[in-house]
């Protein structure tokens, strides 16, 4: 019998008109994803590195993804804004 357990949370995300499909990994035994577990793939799902692509204010995919992934409202799914 195969067994299946979820990992973590799937996410489209759209910066500066592209679009990286976003894995960030939950939390053991929690709804909780931790912000800096993340995995970045492109629309063909092709892994983004961590070589760092700037974006503006110097900010890599991964640091930006990151910053936007710890505004999350984990229980609902929600991102909190600013």
């Amino acid at each position: 019998m195969t067994e299946l357990k979820r990992v973590g949370n799937w996410y489209k995300v759209s910066i500066n008109e592209v679009s990286y499909n976003v894995l960030i990994q939950k939390e053991p035994n929690s709804i909780v994803c931790e912000p800096s577990s993340i995995i970045v793939f492109d629309d063909e799902f092709n892994i983004i590195d961590g070589t760092p692509t700037f974006l503006g204010g110097g900010f890599s995919i991964y640091q930006h993804i990151e910053v936007l992934m710890g505004k999350v409202d984990w229980k609902y799914d929600m991102v909190d804004e600013d």
